[in-house]
């Protein structure tokens, strides 16, 4: 969710796809595809035949998506250096015991501090951070993200949204703001999105 030209090599290696996300998936191989320079109907070919390689289904219009992709001004996130520091880990601590709760705080806060604005509020898309936390979407929305609520770590501003196609709900996502102060430093990084990793490191 944060190195998204990394996520994309690893789709396009076959890794690491979930059938929940794979409109977010093509939507980053569009957008991909479209920094390389292709058209519209070459990137329509490019997903079709990732997705006849990998045996993928893609139950979406491609068509919209390229249109969406194209739409996005923002470049797709490199490398970039995402930090925890101390104050950040006193900040979870301090609230949450349970593992999946400060794994939860721990990947908004690192999501928040990419693409949060300057009133700290960012747009979550909850399949997104299942598959990145690998924890059910089920228990994200009705235990994990209702107790960093109830605790002071975020606030919902905006309801959940739903993006469908043909009566169907393709993608949720809803609004936060975080709580918390948003530095970038600290002595931990997070590196190629293993959040599982640095979860390890911070909290042993």
């Amino acid at each position: 969710m944060i190195h998204e030209t990394w996520e994309v090599q690893r789709y396009l290696q076959g890794e690491h796809i979930h059938k929940k996300c794979i409109y977010r998936i093509c939507l980053l191989l569009a957008r991909w595809y479209k920094e390389q320079g292709m058209n519209h109907m070459q990137i329509r070919e490019a997903i079709f035949d990732w997705a006849r390689q990998f045996h993928v289904h893609i139950d979406h219009q491609v068509n919209n998506i390229i249109y969406q992709a194209f739409r996005e001004q923002r470049p797709l996130n490199g490398d970039v250096a995402v930090y925890v520091g101390e104050a950040d880990i006193a900040a979870i601590e301090s609230r949450f015991d349970a593992k999946n709760s400060r794994l939860t705080a721990l990947a908004i806060l690192l999501y928040a501090k990419v693409y949060a604005d300057e009133k700290q509020e960012f747009v979550l898309p909850g399949t997104a951070l299942s598959q990145w936390t690998g924890i059910a979407a089920s228990t994200l929305s009705e235990r994990a993200l209702p107790e960093l609520i109830d605790f002071g770590y975020i606030s919902k501003i905006q309801a959940e949204q739903q993006f469908v196609w043909n009566s169907r709900v393709k993608s949720k996502s809803s609004k936060y703001r975080i709580h918390v102060p948003l530095k970038n430093e600290g002595a931990y990084l997070l590196v190629h999105n293993d959040l599982q990793t640095l979860y390890s490191q911070v909290f042993g």
